[in-house]
């Protein structure tokens, strides 16, 4: 009977631990869940070779593409063809600096084909043994933005009256 109850403590103990564990886990991916499919932002979960594992909802929004349609698909086919060397160049800087957050623009494609300004934020995931096992990446249409920062451009660069470069446009094109 001793030995029964001083084994059955020790698996007790064990079950209660896992419990707890399992908790806190679904806790967390509840949250997780909840961010994720009420956010503007969409956010993506890639394996290292930038195969799409996860995308949010928001997909459908933004980019007019269903979850389903997405899945094992290659992410970089989203990404214009010019940009696309530079979306590449951050994504292997991310799966080597893993303890980094990297930043990049780009002009993403939409299911429609129509051509828009993205910004990514993205970092490495790691397993509990340090080893790299994907990407998490949140990405934020910036289209606006970059259409006031052309116009505010142009306002700084050609003379309101004549449509001609002002002293400032002029110089930065012959400097270029």
């Amino acid at each position: 009977l001793a030995a029964t109850v001083l084994s059955a403590l020790p698996i007790a103990a064990e079950l209660k631990r896992r419990k707890r564990l399992g908790d806190r886990l679904r806790d967390s991916e509840a949250r997780y869940r909840l961010m994720t499919d009420n956010s503007t932002d969409i956010v993506m979960n890639l394996d290292p070779n930038g195969t799409i594992r996860y995308v949010s909802p928001s997909i459908v929004q933004i980019g007019g593409y269903s979850v389903e349609a997405l899945m094992g698909k290659p992410v970089i086919e989203l990404v214009a063809s010019e940009d696309r060397e530079r979306v590449r160049t951050v994504h292997v800087a991310a799966l080597g600096a893993p303890a980094q957050t990297f930043m990049v623009e780009y002009r993403g494609v939409t299911a429609d084909g129509t051509v828009r300004w993205f910004e990514t934020t993205t970092r490495s995931v790691l397993d509990d043994g340090g080893r790299i096992v994907g990407v998490v990446s949140a990405i934020r249409d910036i289209s606006h933005r970059k259409l006031v920062e052309a116009e505010l451009t142009r306002a700084a660069t050609i003379d309101p009256l004549t449509g001609l470069y002002n002293r400032r446009g002029f110089n930065a094109e012959l400097d270029r």
